[in-house]
C-alpha cells in the first residue's frame, strides 16, 4: 500500500509538502534529514517537533500513487499552499508497461531494519 501525505505544522491547515510513502512511520524521520531539499529542510528544522503528517490517500498500485501524488500535489498548489516540494510532477511522463509497474510495485530493500527506523523515528521525536 502506498500513502499520499501531506506535511504541516500541527493546527494549521496549510500544507507544506505533499509525498508519496510506503512507510509513514518512518518518512517523517527521513524528511528531517534531507538537506539536499534546502528549503524543505529549513522548514523542517525551524518547525521541528510541530510538524505532523497527515494521510491524504491510500493507492495500492506504485504507479498509480505517482500519478495520484502529482494530482494531489497540483490540486493543493492550486488551492494556494505554498508547497516546498521542488519536483512539478512525481508521475513518469511516459505509459509504463504492465511489467515496469510491476517491478515499481516491490518493496524496496532497505539499509535498515523495520524495529531499527521506527527506534530512530522515535528518538527524533522526543527531541525538542
Amino acid at each position: 500500500m502506498f500513502y499520499i501525505y501531506g506535511l504541516r505544522v500541527k493546527g494549521d491547515s496549510e500544507y507544506r509538502y505533499i509525498g508519496c510513502t510506503s512507510e509513514p512511520a518512518t518518512r517523517l524521520m527521513i524528511h528531517n534529514s534531507e538537506r539536499r531539499a534546502k528549503a524543505k529542510y529549513e522548514w523542517m528544522q525551524q518547525n521541528r517537533g510541530k510538524v505532523e503528517m497527515v494521510i491524504l490517500s491510500e493507492v495500492a498500485d506504485r504507479y498509480d500513487a505517482a500519478v495520484e501524488e502529482t494530482r494531489t500535489i497540483r490540486k493543493y498548489k492550486q488551492g494556494g499552499h505554498r508547497l516546498l516540494n521542488s519536483q512539478r510532477s512525481a508521475a513518469p511522463t511516459r505509459d509504463v508497461s504492465d511489467e515496469t509497474k510491476e517491478k515499481m510495485s516491490r518493496p524496496r530493500n532497505r539499509r535498515m531494519s523495520k524495529e531499527q527506523r521506527v527506534s530512530e523515528l522515535q528518538k527524533w521525536l522526543e527531541k525538542d
